[in-house]
């Protein structure tokens, strides 16, 4: 009996990725399959296999340009190419959802930060004064004046 799994995950704020295998196919079959890929119900791409051809194909897909902090329902729909060279829709379907990584939160409007992939660390400058490292006070021009 075929199976078509499928999984997608997301990989930043604003990219996802597809990993999709389908196995117990036609293994005289000698063209590429596909997957029409849907998120939140408006058709996104369509993804060729990494082969042609065989029993099983593998399907991997980048997903870029979402937007940060979203879940996303997604969806996909097996296809392959007849004699004809007609793309034809089969009943192999998989669907989940995902969510992309949230935004880091803005910096504290106070002195230099940095962020350190999970809070905002207070940035402390420190310059060489000929023997040792020193603190030292970081200043930016705000257009008018200087400020610490």
């Amino acid at each position: 009996m075929a199976t078509l799994f499928c999984s997608v995950s997301g990989t930043g704020q604003t990219t996802a990725y597809l990993d999709g295998y389908f196995t117990g196919g036609d293994s005289g079959y000698s063209r590429y399959r596909y997957l029409d890929l849907y998120l939140n119900g408006t058709f996104k791409a369509r993804i060729e296999s990494d082969e042609a051809g065989g029993s099983e194909s593998d399907f991997a897909y980048s997903i870029s340009g979402l937007s940060a902090g979203t879940t996303y329902a997604w969806s996909v729909t097996m296809l392959y190419v007849d004699g004809q060279g007609n793309y034809v829709t089969t009943s192999y379907t998989a669907s989940g959802t995902f969510h992309t990584d949230n935004p880091p939160p803005p910096p504290p409007t106070t002195g230099p930060h940095i962020w350190n992939g999970s809070e905002w660390k207070k940035a402390t400058p420190y310059i060489w004064d000929g023997s040792a490292w020193q603190p030292a006070t970081a200043y930016i021009w705000n257009g008018s004046n200087w400020q610490s």
